[in-house]
């Protein structure tokens, strides 16, 4: 008890020093809510991102456990602790993963959110009653990933990491649209985290190789701007080389034109995308 009475002051400290770095970013947040009518969805996006995504969780584990894998000197010991050591948590992340992935229906389909990044690879490979044979593995993988991370993790820093997970999976649930351009991120900005708290005793590499997965990754082709266009006269920005039907937005009548007309109608096949424009209209 005295020993606990006497890290008071320090761990008070430490609230402190938190709380302070916290400022700027609720700062920032209460400024948007403010500015955003007291919400915190941009208007631009109230008529887009609704209804929800069930497969938003499977998505997410499918993202981080092959970008785990590049990170994978950092977490080889937690993957031999769950083998040896913690074999009922690899169980129920076994179990877990597999729930999360065959529960929701994880085809490619426009009109349900679920485009861009590895559902355009989904779209080319069988997917029996719905469930991606991509996407179910990938999510399962992730999912003993996220455990072995979890075991190899300090004891605070392993809860606070799975907390900010948690509630980063959620809030995608919560969105209409599951894609890469909302998960990826924010598991890259968690893997890098991660990786800087494991202890270098528990890494399982050297200094130097410990970095080769994590530059890959960066240098990897998914990871680069996609080509521009060079300035039209009298604009100083380039314009993004993409067509209407790979922004990550669905693209709504009247947005884009010429190609908006191409769009496929409502009530067709979601899984079919639009046709490429003629290379006139290009």
């Amino acid at each position: 008890m005295r020993a606990l009475l006497a890290n008071i002051p320090a761990s008070l400290g430490r609230v402190l020093l938190i709380a302070v770095a916290a400022v700027p970013a609720v700062a920032a947040l209460l400024y948007f809510w403010l500015l955003w009518d007291r919400t915190l969805t941009p208007p631009v996006f109230d008529d887009r991102h609704v209804g929800g995504n069930l497969a938003a969780p499977a998505f997410v584990l499918a993202v981080f456990g092959p970008f785990s894998l590049c990170f994978l000197p950092f977490v080889l010991d937690g993957l031999r602790l769950l083998w040896v050591r913690h074999t009922w948590l690899l169980i129920i992340a076994i179990a877990a993963g597999l729930l999360i992935a065959l529960t929701p229906e994880t085809t490619r389909s426009y009109f349900e959110g679920r485009y861009s990044g590895l559902w355009e690879i989904v779209r080319h490979l069988p997917a029996p009653l719905g469930r991606s044979v991509l996407i179910v593995p990938l999510a399962l993988l992730g999912s003993v990933m996220l455990a072995a991370w979890f075991v190899v993790l300090g004891r605070r820093d392993r809860w606070i990491m799975l907390a900010a997970m948690v509630a980063f999976t959620a809030a995608q649930c919560a969105a209409s649209s599951s894609g890469s351009a909302y998960t990826e991120p924010m598991v890259l900005l968690w893997l890098a985290l991660a990786a800087a708290r494991v202890a270098p005793a528990r890494s399982g590499a050297g200094e130097g190789w410990r970095i080769v997965g994590p530059v890959a990754l960066a240098r990897w082709p998914w990871a680069r701007s996609p080509p521009r266009r060079s300035s039209p006269p009298g604009r100083s920005s380039p314009e993004p080389c993409l067509r209407p039907w790979e922004m990550t937005v669905p693209v709504l009548p009247g947005m884009v034109e010429p190609y908006a007309d191409r769009m496929p109608p409502t009530g067709g096949d979601p899984a079919d995308p639009p046709d490429d424009p003629p290379a006139a209209d290009r």
